[in-house]
Parts: structure tokens; C-alpha cells; sequence
């Protein structure tokens, strides 16, 4: 698997057992300490037009969506619990392995 994609699932295997250890509060530092490996390389492009560059991530290529629409990211950072970490994860997983 890449190195990108590791790095990626790592971030959140990391969040998760902070939650499942109980740690809310380290895992909130944690997500806010650390960046996710995809959007480090491929969000902060600026394409041709002046928009950011999801169109290489292999999360646009499989949501057809930019900045992470339509995947379990967005309920994962409004709600911020264990079951919202573990369907990021499983997407991510599917996604990227």
C-alpha cells in the first residue's frame, strides 16, 4: 500500500483508540495537531484555475466529490464519536486498500 494511504488510515486508527481508550480530549488535540496525508498533498494544490486539486485524491476519484462530500468525514468532524471515527475508517479502508 502507499506510504500516503498508511499514513492516512494511521491518523484515524489513531483518533480511534484515543476514543475507545475514553481520551475525547486527546483525540480532539490529535485531530487538530495532525494533518490528513491526503489532504497534505493533494487539497493545498492550486490547480490551473486557481481551485484546489482534489481531482488526483483517491477519494474524489471514488466520490466524484471535492474536499471529502458525500463521505463519512464530515458526520466524523461535526459529531465527533467513536461510531462516526469507525465509518471514517471503514470508508477509508475501502477506499484505499
Amino acid at each position: 500500500m502507499k506510504k500516503i494511504y498508511q499514513d492516512t488510515l494511521n491518523r484515524y486508527y489513531t483518533i480511534h483508540l484515543f476514543l475507545v481508550a475514553g481520551m475525547n480530549e486527546e483525540a480532539n488535540e490529535y485531530v487538530h495537531e495532525t494533518e490528513c496525508a491526503l489532504c497534505n498533498k493533494y487539497y493545498g494544490l492550486l490547480n490551473a484555475t486557481g481551485g484546489i486539486n482534489c481531482e488526483k485524491c483517491p477519494i474524489y476519484e471514488h466520490t466524484g466529490h471535492k474536499s471529502c462530500r458525500n463521505t463519512p468525514y464530515y458526520k466524523f468532524k461535526t459529531l465527533f464519536t467513536l461510531k462516526a471515527c469507525e465509518a471514517e475508517i471503514a470508508f477509508l479502508e475501502k477506499v484505499l486498500t
